[in-house]
């Protein structure tokens, strides 16, 4: 008895990878146009950052971002799924990250090859640096300034 897949496993798989390009192209024209229409700046020089409409603004282009994020998630998991990798399930993915460093795939300086398919390689970092670190404190402490400014404003 032979391996060979069914014909309709062939067409479902097909039919998937049809879907996560199509969402694909949508999370990227959705992120493209929602940047455009923002002018990269989801918050309006014209008025403070706190003010209503800069608040709205941003909502708005919140939404639409994680809209496109969302699409492009989808897209992964079904790119995933075509191909026979459970999203869910990590181990799938470190086993298919040693077959492609067993394949021969480069990853420059600071970074592992976490994954591979005919065209791509998924990069990951090797470790976290004290960039990383820095980096995250900074944006806990913003956050802290942020809490506690509120907390002070009369309600």
């Amino acid at each position: 008895m032979t391996n060979k897949p069914r014909k309709e496993d062939e067409l479902q798989q097909a039919h998937a990878i049809r879907l996560a390009w199509k969402w694909m192209l949508r999370a990227e024209h959705l992120a493209q146009t929602t940047e455009a229409a923002f002018a990269g700046e989801p918050v309006s020089r014209k008025w403070p950052a706190e003010h209503p409409r800069n608040v709205r603004r941003f909502h708005s282009y919140l939404t639409q971002m994680t809209e496109a994020f969302n699409l492009y998630v989808k897209a992964c998991n079904a790119w995933a799924q075509a191909h026979g990798i459970a999203p869910e399930d990590a181990s799938q993915w470190v086993e298919r990250a040693s077959l492609a460093e067993q394949a021969g795939a480069v990853a420059p300086p600071g970074y592992k090859v976490g994954g591979r398919t005919p065209t791509q390689i998924l990069l990951l970092p090797e470790s976290v640096t004290e960039e990383h670190i820095r980096v995250a404190e900074g944006m806990v402490a913003k956050r802290v300034v942020r809490e506690a400014a509120e907390d002070r404003k009369p309600q």
